[in-house]
């Protein structure tokens, strides 16, 4: 099962993003993995929202 990555360390990463740290170093300062890293960036880059869509519960 995979772990939960809670709101906050999403926020973490995009302020390290944004302090244009390599998405490596993010990866092993914050204990995720570094496709996680690309994945908040690609969604930061389309100005997507990093939670999840209105109404999508997990049955």
């Amino acid at each position: 099962m995979t772990k939960k990555i809670n709101d906050y360390v999403k926020v973490l990463i995009e302020d390290d993003l944004k302090t244009e740290m390599s998405q490596r170093e993010i990866a092993i300062k914050r204990g995720v993995s570094k496709s996680f890293v690309n994945k908040i960036n690609i969604k930061l880059q389309k100005n997507i929202s990093l939670g999840r869509k209105y109404g999508s519960v997990r049955k």
